[in-house]
């Protein structure tokens, strides 16, 4: 079971937000980029979920392990 994203992909999500905060604070909206930060974003977001989602299960799991266990 995977529990946590390598180190790199963190990384890079933490880099694609500032990249497009940067964009975005700077007003220079070159379509393509903002296009292409999008994606990373919505990468990013979606590991977050996976993520959750994982860890859900495992909760979910110990629960039913201490429901069976009483």
């Amino acid at each position: 079971m995977k529990f946590f994203n390598n180190s790199n992909d963190f990384k890079a999500r933490e880099k694609a937000l500032k990249a497009l905060k940067r964009t975005i604070e700077s007003g220079r909206f070159d379509k393509e980029k903002i296009i292409e930060l999008m994606y990373m974003w919505q990468s990013c977001i979606q590991q977050e979920v996976n993520l959750f989602g994982e860890c859900t299960a495992i909760l979910n799991q110990i629960a039913q392990e201490e429901a069976a266990e009483q």
